[in-house]
């Protein structure tokens, strides 16, 4: 950290809902966001970014001689130099328009083993959810790479074993 650059440098949060770190425990989150207050960084709850436009050169703003800015659902506008997005923890339609249980977030609801509750005329033990689509009720995991490919490796563990036994 070059704390001589402090006074030069702004740092803000945009988040569309209620808190960030959303898939976390809220108390987590609370946490998390007083320390980043504390640290001087401003958090927009409740405000989504609609669109980035380039900084007007005409503008009487002169604390950035180039750059954009971006344009915020609240109306206002947010200019920077740099942008760091991390965006879409949505679910793509095709999960969006599945009929079957999900979790609070939309994501799948799937048993400790990855699979989907489904009836066996339906492939009950077949067919299974891993990564950011789906979440175990018992255990629910936060949709990190991490925990993405942990489902990976076991997945692939169990495919490789269909031939002789499936996990009950």
């Amino acid at each position: 950290w070059y704390s001589d650059l402090r006074p030069h440098v702004t740092v803000t949060i945009v988040e569309a809902s209620s808190h960030i770190l959303g898939s976390f425990d809220r108390s987590l989150a609370t946490y998390v966001t007083r320390s980043l207050q504390r640290r001087a960084i401003q958090i927009r709850l409740n405000t989504a970014v609609t669109a980035v436009v380039p900084l007007d050169p005409e503008s009487s703003d002169t604390s950035l001689d180039t750059g954009s800015a971006a344009i915020l659902s609240d109306g206002s506008k947010l200019p920077f130099g740099m942008m760091v997005w991390s965006a879409g923890l949505k679910q793509v339609k095709l999960i969006e328009k599945l009929t079957l249980p999900k979790g609070p977030t939309g994501r799948l609801l799937i048993d400790d083993r990855l699979r989907l509750p489904l009836q066996v005329s339906q492939g009950f033990g077949r067919v299974f959810a891993i990564g950011d689509c789906a979440v175990s009720s018992a255990a629910p995991l936060a949709p990190l790479a991490s925990v993405a490919k942990q489902h990976g490796r076991y997945l692939a563990n169990v495919i490789n074993h269909l031939g002789t036994t499936l996990p009950e």
